[in-house]
């Protein structure tokens, strides 16, 4: 998000020294009297004016592609409700990915941060014991939060 903010008020600049340069090619040197500087700041505010308006626009633009990836985000993680004897458990399922170079410790911590395990130690104790820490394969997975850490590892060192 910070990045298309500043793409935006990168491009309001270029915009704006565009037109100023084109703005002030051809034309005569600006007189100091008072009168034609009035005017000159009157032009300038109106154009700061067409420039935050784009710029809002831009804006705009940018939160409706954000929330469209935040939109798409949310339907790869589904929330599906387990009745049990007397209570309501919710269950997480999403789809889980592991890009190149990422460690356990990493995974675990992500694991952890979704919801999909409940203590990222356990999880890291468990692939040490195993002797799977360097199997993790990388890929998508899709797991959900009723799975224990032993079927989540098979399921990623597979």
């Amino acid at each position: 998000m910070i990045r298309d903010i500043l793409r935006t008020i990168g491009v309001a600049c270029i915009l704006t020294g565009t037109f100023l340069f084109f703005e002030n090619t051809g034309k005569e040197p600006i007189n100091n009297d008072a009168s034609q500087q009035d005017l000159q700041i009157k032009d300038l505010e109106d154009k700061l004016s067409a420039t935050q308006n784009e710029l809002s626009k831009l804006q705009t633009a940018t939160s409706v592609s954000q929330k469209s990836k935040t939109e798409k985000s949310e339907d790869e993680n589904k929330i599906v409700e387990k009745e049990s004897e007397s209570e309501t458990e919710i269950i997480i399922k999403t789809l889980f990915t592991i890009q190149p170079g990422t460690d356990s410790t990493s995974v675990g911590y992500e694991l952890l941060r979704q919801g999909l395990i409940k203590d990222n130690i356990d999880f890291e104790t468990y692939l040490t014991t195993e002797n799977l820490s360097g199997k993790i394969q990388i890929g998508e997975y899709e797991l959900d939060s009723s799975m224990d850490i032993k079927t989540i590892v098979e399921l990623i060192t597979k």
